[in-house]
């Protein structure tokens, strides 16, 4: 499990092989950009910024933690849409949905009171505005895993879950008959 508390700022000029060094080193550049207000909903400059930074550190993936960490909280769905488009230049890959994903369980499990029965307005919202791909839903929904929350957490997750689940599973039978 990656710790992601705040520790000392880590000074690299390059990628190392510690990933926890480079975890670390990203946690600490996102938290001086939202202490000086620079992580404003709608600054593309700053996705980009972001960005580039996860990739200087080859930490692409897992930097969604991060910025989940940082930028959502009980009001997910009020952030969702406020930051969507620093996520939006992170989750164009599966890889990176997955991780997402899992930010995602680490939040309602954070918030499990005000959060778990809205998991499936949560992940609707994610479908919708294009951060996590129908394919890469019904896999993590197959695959109950211990990797971001406990299995225990991640079963209650998916059990909420399951509305938005089968939504989406009908809607790709629907795509396939009319396909066809």
């Amino acid at each position: 499990m990656i710790d992601l508390t705040v520790g000392p700022t880590v000074a690299s000029t390059g990628p190392t092989d510690d990933n926890e060094v480079r975890l670390r080193a990203f946690y600490n550049y996102c938290l001086y950009l939202k202490h000086n207000e620079l992580l404003h909903p709608v600054r593309l400059s700053i996705s980009r910024r972001l960005y580039n930074e996860a990739d200087r550190l080859h930490i692409k993936n897992e930097a969604v933690l991060i910025l989940a960490k940082l930028l959502l909280g009980r009001t997910a769905m009020k952030d969702l849409t406020a930051y969507r488009v620093h996520f939006l230049v992170f989750t164009y890959e599966p890889p990176c949905q997955w991780y997402f994903l899992g930010a995602l369980e680490i939040l309602i499990q954070k918030y499990t009171q005000h959060l778990l029965t809205k998991v499936p307005s949560i992940l609707q919202k994610v479908y919708l505005i294009d951060l996590v791909d129908e394919e890469v839903f019904l896999e993590w929904a197959d695959k109950e895993s211990d990797e971001f929350v406990s299995k225990d957490m991640a079963g209650r997750i998916r059990k909420e879950a399951e509305p938005f689940l089968q939504w989406l599973r009908e809607a790709e039978e629907d795509d396939g008959t009319l396909a066809q």
